[in-house]
């Protein structure tokens, strides 16, 4: 089944052995038991659950049938529903290393060692921040209008690493002064750029004949910027 909701169609897949409960393709589990409010009653109303947090950072839910209870993982839910059973020798795996990321575009059934190898690679990922870029980091994803998968291909890294940095689970010692939200939008509107805008930019004004204002007229960033791609303080990672 498939529903609307705003401009996102999203299919649902019924979870096998509790008929009233769903699956979304964005990782959520829907309910439609009667639930009876003071003055309400809800009988056979989709409501979407409230997932819990585990010890490891996984979201688990806990559905009921025929007066038994059972406690899920919800990114195995997902995985059943919309791939199959997990295969013999084979485990759950996140694509973007995000444990509460459970869109079935992010999961995958895979071998313990592949698992393990994206592991690696996240932890290298996040390796390649520094103190002073987690501070912007926070401070820019604290002021919002920028996601983390954008400051990911920003900074060259991983979402999981930008995940890790802007909860804290990382890079605890380092603290951030949240700058005033004026001053992080200008630094945050450089957000709408892509890697062969950067290239772009450097390349214009290596040549000459083009000032900071004009190519930040010409790409609709301010100055600031501008200053900062051209001098490497920003999208390090593009040649």
């Amino acid at each position: 089944m498939a529903e609307k909701h705003s401009n996102t169609t999203i299919t649902y897949k019924p979870i096998l052995g509790f008929e009233d409960y769903r699956a979304g393709e964005d990782g959520s589990i829907w309910s439609k038991k009667k639930r009876t409010l003071p003055g309400e009653v809800r009988d056979g109303e989709w409501r979407r659950l409230k997932p819990i947090a585990d010890a490891c950072g996984y979201f688990r839910i806990t559905l009921s049938n025929g007066g038994r209870s059972a406690t899920f993982l919800i990114h195995q839910l997902i995985l059943v529903a919309f791939v199959g059973p997990c295969p013999e020798g084979q485990e759950c795996c996140h694509e973007n290393g995000i444990h509460t990321d459970n869109r079935i575009d992010n999961l995958r059934w895979d071998s313990h060692a592949n698992n393990m190898a994206d592991k690696t690679r996240h932890e290298m990922s996040a390796a390649k921040l520094t103190a002073s870029t987690v501070c912007e980091i926070r401070q820019r994803y604290a002021a919002g209008g920028v996601s983390q998968s954008e400051l990911a291909v920003e900074f060259g890294v991983t979402t999981s690493a930008i995940s890790s940095a802007t909860s804290g689970r990382n890079w605890r010692h380092v603290t951030v002064s949240l700058i005033p939200a004026r001053a992080m939008a200008i630094q945050n509107c450089h957000r709408k750029l892509t890697e062969d805008n950067v290239r772009d930019i450097r390349k214009r004004f290596a040549s000459g004949g083009v000032t900071k204002a004009q190519l930040a007229r010409d790409f609709s960033v301010s100055s600031t910027v501008i200053v900062r791609i051209v001098r490497r303080d920003i999208w390090k990672h593009v040649e």
